[in-house]
């Protein structure tokens, strides 16, 4: 397949589509694919996380290791994508559950997309701010409920805003990122 083909696919990936046709490609190019047998450990829960992975064929298995059950990850999904963006810690043991061809996408590397096309990091950030914002209202809406069931006086919504670190997305938000 060529570089341009996979970058194609990248858009059928949620977090991956809001990136520009040139930051796929470099992460297609970039990217390190790895083909893993069955069994093999991709990562442990509780390791530090500093890339995020693609599933390009075969399944991993994502086991929390806290007695809910694992869940099957197909070909198309992307594996940690938070540790594209941030330092965090692994909340899953990632297993080969079948033969697998995975990218492995290094925290570098989706920095420098990001950083060589802004107009993608923008994209990102408004995403991800859309995302936190159903987030927060899916939570209200919880908190509503568990109010009027038990009788409790009820607390104040939150809204995204109300979190550290979001703002409405600026143009120079890249200069943000690591490295710049």
């Amino acid at each position: 397949m060529s570089i341009q083909a996979d970058a194609r696919q990248f858009t059928q990936i949620p977090f991956l589509a809001n990136l520009e046709p040139r930051a796929l490609e470099l992460i297609a190019f970039s990217g390190e694919t790895r083909i893993m047998r069955r069994g093999e450990i991709l990562f442990h829960r509780g390791d530090q996380a500093d890339a995020g992975y693609v599933v390009l064929s075969g399944r991993l298995t994502l086991d929390p290791g806290d007695g809910r059950e694992p869940v099957s990850v197909l070909p198309g999904a992307l594996v940690g994508e938070m540790a594209l963006v941030v330092a965090t810690e692994r909340k899953a043991t990632a297993t080969v559950a079948e033969p697998s061809g995975i990218l492995r996408i290094p925290r570098p590397l989706f920095h420098r997309a990001l950083r060589e096309n802004p107009a993608s990091a923008i994209r990102l950030r408004a995403f991800c701010a859309k995302r936190l914002t159903d987030f927060a209202g899916e939570l209200n809406a919880i908190r509503r409920k568990m109010e009027a069931d038990s009788k409790v006086d009820p607390a104040p919504d939150v809204s995204a805003e109300d979190l550290p670190g979001s703002h409405p997305a600026r143009s120079d938000d890249v200069s943000e990122l690591p490295g710049n």
